[in-house]
Parts: structure tokens; sequence; C-alpha cells
């Protein structure tokens, strides 16, 4: 995902001649199919920032092995910190 994350972000979507830092968390849960589901986004970066990382990652749409734990497949809630730094 972190390769993704940096590699494909979306940063044509946000406004030209920006600087500095944007900051968002995604908390989201990975399901037992492997696919990102309930994103939710909080930060103080702006709302347009929040609302392009939460719909990024659900263009990833998922992992490309759902989690075990045991063998077994399991669902999981994460919280993710997404920090685009523009020099």
């Amino acid at each position: 995902m972190q390769k993704r994350l940096t590699s494909d972000f979306p940063v044509y979507l946000l406004k030209d001649n920006i600087e500095g830092a944007f900051r968002c968390t995604l908390n989201f849960t990975v399901d037992v199919d492997g696919k990102f589901k309930k994103v939710k986004y909080s930060g103080t970066s702006g709302t347009e920032f929040n609302i392009i990382s939460a719909l990024f990652l659900y263009a990833i749409g998922g992992l490309e092995k759902p989690l075990l734990y045991n063998k077994t497949v399991v669902a999981q809630n994460f919280s993710q910190p997404i920090v685009v730094r523009f020099e």
C-alpha cells in the first residue's frame, strides 16, 4: 500500500502552487475478501485533501491477498496516517 500511495497519489487534484504538508488519518477495515471498506477520514488539512485520500484508498481496492490469522481469513481495522509534503 505504501508503494501505491507514494507513486500514484493523485496530487494533480489538489490546487496548483501549494506548499507545505497535508495530513489526514484514514480509518478503515480490511474485510475477509481483502478489500478496503468503511473508510473514514479525519484531519486538519481540509476536507478536500481528506476526501481525495479516502477516495484514493477506495480506488486501490484492497490487498492482493486477504489477511490470515492461524490460517483463517479475518477482517481487521486499521488506522493509516497520510502525509503529503509539497516543496
